[in-house]
């Protein structure tokens, strides 16, 4: 009993610790939490699992479906906890090794079958974990290492978190496909179908499809984050161009200014020398109310958007006078 429930627990272990090593070289995301949290949160959801998988030794009339969504929800809500992402992102990436793992637990079996026939027939032997290792460093390591290189950064994933509700149907669907092979698909558990090599072939190359599909998501994800990112800063862009046209406005506007300003000093020295001092003192008044209308308007504190307010208010005032100025005429 004590020799059953100890390869119990190393096969929860081999089928649980490194797929969360995994997930982390991978993901290389933000942790919400610190390092010692981190490795408190790997032992306890290890812990689950392997209480979790120890249930048929206590309980005869138990559900396989059941314990399996209650081992991957253990395993969402860990990532949750420790992973700096939305819920549907976490759940599209656990979905995706959970696949893997899907895949790594035939391609075991059928290991075990070749070199352990005589232990293939029993669930969870000595013999299972050991090609469990086997199989997790051929498949897993390769996998890592491509993921780790094709896989887009982090700045590149950060859209819209109903687009990561949407994309989630992906890794759902090959769940669910991989949840009725081992569940529903015949009588026969699971693990014994993959003794049939040709049933662990056709499960390869529907990982393998499965790994295309989520590299094309990721892919088509990232792209569309750098239209976006493209787009925001082609709209900086407009924004400068505009605040460069309001500027060369105002130069303009000072070079205007300063050539009216002569007339004005000379028709005012003009009067002066003829002692004309009434229409001097006309002048003067006239100009300093031209002056008072047009003073800068401050629309708000941010420079350049109260510059971008006055160049389009100005527009919308010449366009005014010019629609008056034709319906006059």
């Amino acid at each position: 009993m004590i020799s059953a429930l100890a390869e119990e627990v190393f096969h929860a272990l081999t089928n649980y610790v490194p797929y969360v090593i995994f997930i982390l070289f991978v993901f290389r995301s933000k942790y919400k939490c610190s390092k010692k949290f981190l490795l408190f949160t790997v032992a306890l959801s290890s812990v689950l699992q392997a209480a979790l998988l120890v249930i048929p030794y206590f309980i005869k009339d138990y559900s396989s479906q059941l314990l399996s969504l209650a081992l991957t929800l253990v395993s969402l809500i860990f990532y949750i906890l420790v992973i700096e992402v939305n819920f549907f992102q976490a759940l599209f990436r656990l979905l995706m090794v959970n696949n893997i793992a899907n895949f790594i637990v035939v391609a075991a079996k059928c290991l075990e079958g070749f070199l352990f026939p005589a232990f293939a027939y029993e669930l969870y032997r000595w013999s299972y974990s050991l090609c469990t290792i086997i199989v997790q460093i051929i498949i897993l390591i390769p996998i890592a290492i491509s993921l780790n290189k094709w896989y887009p950064k982090e700045d590149q994933l950060e859209v819209d978190p109903k687009i990561w509700k949407s994309l989630c149907f992906v890794p759902v669907i090959f769940y669910v496909i991989w949840y009725y092979i081992f569940y529903y698909v015949s009588d026969v558990p699971s693990v014994y179908m993959a003794l049939d090599p040709f049933n662990t072939l056709f499960m390869f190359f529907l990982l393998c499809g499965q790994l295309f599909i989520y590299c094309c998501v990721l892919r088509l994800v990232a792209t569309y984050n750098k239209l976006i990112l493209l787009k925001e800063e082609n709209n900086l862009l407009d924004i400068q161009a505009l605040q460069y046209q309001g500027f060369q406005q105002q130069i303009q506007d000072l070079r205007t200014m300063r050539h009216d300003l002569r007339h004005h000093l000379a028709l005012m020295c003009s009067y002066a020398d003829n002692n004309k001092y009434d229409e001097l003192k006309s002048h003067l008044h006239n100009y300093i109310n031209q002056l008072t209308n047009s003073s800068t308007i401050i629309y708000c504190n941010n420079s350049p958007l109260n510059m971008l307010l006055i160049y389009y208010s100005q527009l919308c005032k010449d366009l005014w006078d010019y629609n008056t100025c034709v319906t006059t005429e």
